[in-house]
């Protein structure tokens, strides 16, 4: 029988990775905080990096990991956050529609997510570009009644 267990939010994805067939949200399941974190031995980006693994509450089927330190910066995102492995998700709702996992294509929201980002940092230099336009008409303004007052003071 299929566990039907919900596990986290798509509200709180952090990062996703292909390469790792993992995502990483920011909120998870509650899991044994006692639990040692282990060393990970290898020659990859998590190789001296520790971590503790978390399972669902119903199933007891072990989900993901928890980094508890990382060993490069490319990875510090994943510390102290949920880094479920697809192999064990069976279903995905990304924004309120659920997604079977063979239909969930992560480069595409990865690229959904980025083009979003995208967007607002445009955003944000169009606001930034309008602030530096308005201090510089303040500091014409200021100047002008700089004049004025030296003008005034002579009379």
């Amino acid at each position: 029988m299929e566990c039907s267990t919900i596990v986290t939010d798509s509200s709180s994805f952090v990062f996703g990775s292909e390469g790792y067939l993992s995502f990483t949200s920011a909120t998870g399941i509650e899991w044994d905080e006692s639990e040692i974190p282990i060393q990970l031995e290898g020659d990859g980006e998590e190789a001296g990096s520790s971590c503790i693994t978390f399972q669902c509450a119903e199933c007891k089927t072990t989900l993901g990991r928890i980094f508890k330190t990382s060993s490069c910066k490319d990875i510090d995102i994943l510390r102290n956050n949920f880094t479920f492995d697809w192999q064990y998700i069976t279903k995905f709702s990304f924004g309120g529609r659920q997604t079977p996992i063979e239909h969930f294509n992560l480069e595409e929201k990865i690229i959904e997510l980025r083009d979003a980002v995208n967007e607002q940092l445009g955003d944000f230099q169009d606001m930034q570009s309008l602030i530096i336009y308005l201090a510089n008409k303040l500091k014409q303004l200021e100047q002008v009644n700089e004049r004025l007052e030296m003008l005034e003071n002579r009379t």
